[in-house]
């Protein structure tokens, strides 16, 4: 929305330092957590995603372009409820 002049806030908070927003995990009842700041790229390409959310892999290409993909994270996509991310 920013990158379209659609969004201007006053303020920006920056989520990249914190680290412990950066995961894909597995549990043992066999599903899958993706922490927020996932990048797309990371879920698109991750053989854990594959093997326990292959649904969700196979959607990852229709997102965006690969640019955008590899910058943009998987919850900033459920955040703004914008799948495309474009």
């Amino acid at each position: 929305m920013m990158n379209f002049r659609l969004a201007q806030p006053s303020v920006l908070v920056d989520l990249n330092g914190v680290s412990e927003l950066f995961f894909i995990r597995p549990y043992d009842n066999g599903s899958l957590r993706v922490g927020a700041m996932t990048r797309q790229r990371q879920v698109e390409h991750s053989p854990l995603v594959a093997q326990r959310a292959p649904l969700t892999q196979e959607a990852m290409p229709q997102v965006a372009t690969p640019p955008i993909r590899s910058r943009g994270t998987f919850g900033g996509s459920i955040a703004h409820a914008d799948p495309s991310s474009r």
